[in-house]
């Protein structure tokens, strides 16, 4: 067979079910037609083409024809039963795989300690399961690896994440909208950013908890960084050129996150951006106003947000609440904030909002003990509602 003739038929191969059915629907048509004309009946070229059993007479006035007729009409009768049971089969199989998808989606629906439940019900916090170990849906939902990874690949809203401190595989969730993740306009006062969801395990259910309890506008990169592996997906969401005026960006994708962060920098009076650090700091929560590196307390010269004094109280009720926890909340002794790339300046910039930043550790993100974890964001929540939200007369 010629090279010219295989491509052809790869490119047939490539395209869809519903192609390939029109495709050899018409080229059947056609030789139907053909044969009809020649032959001068189209009955004839329609039983030939499809019973040849019923006129065997003609294969003895037209044995070269008829045999011809016959030999296409099975090969391409053979392709178009081959292209609907093969549909029927990918059919089949990818509602096999989506009730797989629905399975592990509804698994992140429930905690599994009891202690856990009690502890969110008490304090009426939304908050679905944090991850879920590849190992652990295999057992527990009775479900092939390979079935579970299929349907990460195939359907929307999640992944699968490797935890740096001990290399355990887990499976994520969130709920995927937007080109670049997430976006929740809920027309709110307050709006919860995270940038780094990709490139860190566990920031993404931390900041979305905090939107959902906090009834708060949600926008979120799930799918770039400037370290990942594929260099299209290489963006720096958290840093980048173009937030110094939010001009357009060349790539599609930043620039629907531009759009989208500026709609909700309109109406909102407080701008949260969650980000992520090493546990090797002393500190386990940053919150950052505006400050240089080094720098402790909350006399910095650019703030990025208005009240100090009311931010201050804040930090001192969080710091209480997560000391009697065992962990450390400070300042700018470690991280420096006033990178005018980075999107919390640009934003105080740009649209003169008020922006806190908080960098929380991955000592407190990758716990493994969920009520600790949820007491920490209890924390969060109650202080952020006492001390920095406004409240609307």
């Amino acid at each position: 067979m010629s090279d010219k003739f295989i491509n052809s038929i790869k490119k047939l191969l490539k395209l869809n079910f519903y192609m390939q059915l029109v495709l050899l629907f018409l080229v059947s048509v056609i030789f139907i037609y053909v044969f009809n004309l020649i032959l001068d009946s189209v009955d004839v070229s329609i039983g030939l083409f499809f019973d040849p059993t019923t006129y065997s007479e003609v294969l003895k006035t037209h044995p070269f024809l008829g045999i011809l007729e016959i030999i296409i009409g099975i090969i391409l009768s053979s392709a178009l039963i081959s292209a609907i049971t093969s549909a029927v089969m990918q059919w089949t199989e990818k509602a096999r795989i989506h009730e797989v998808h629905h399975m592990i989606k509804d698994a992140f629906e429930g905690h599994s300690l009891i202690r856990v439940r009690k502890l969110l019900k008490e304090n009426n916090l939304i908050a679905k399961r944090k991850d879920l170990l590849l190992t652990e849906a295999e057992l527990r939902l009775e479900l092939p690896k390979e079935d579970i990874i299929q349907a990460i690949q195939t359907f929307k809203g999640l992944r699968l994440r490797m935890l740096k401190v001990d290399k355990s595989v887990i499976i994520e969730d969130f709920e995927e909208n937007a080109s670049y993740g997430v976006y929740q306009n809920k027309d709110s006062k307050i709006t919860i950013i995270s940038t780094q969801n990709y490139s860190e395990a566990g920031v993404g259910h931390f900041a979305y908890t905090l939107s959902q309890n906090l009834n708060a506008n949600y926008i979120s990169n799930e799918f770039y960084s400037s370290g990942a592996l594929l260099k299209e997906k290489q963006i720096n969401f958290s840093a980048n050129e173009k937030y110094l005026d939010f001009s357009p960006s060349k790539k599609e994708v930043f620039n629907e996150w531009l759009n989208d962060i500026k709609e909700v920098a309109t109406i909102s009076d407080t701008i949260f951006y969650i980000g992520t650090s090493s546990d090797k700091w002393d500190n386990d929560v940053h919150l950052l106003f505006g400050g240089k590196k080094g720098q402790s307390g909350f006399d910095v010269e650019n703030p990025i947000y208005d009240d100090l004094e009311k931010l201050e109280d804040f930090y001192n009720a969080l710091k209480s609440d997560l000391g009697e926890l065992g962990f450390n909340v400070g300042t700018h002794e470690n991280f420096g904030n006033t990178n005018k790339k980075h999107l919390s300046q640009a934003m105080h910039n740009n649209f003169d909002t008020n922006v806190v930043v908080l960098y929380i550790s991955t000592k407190i993100l990758w716990l493994e003990e969920d009520e600790l974890y949820y007491k920490t964001i209890i924390s969060f929540i109650n202080n952020i509602k006492k001390y920095l939200l406004k409240v609307e007369k």
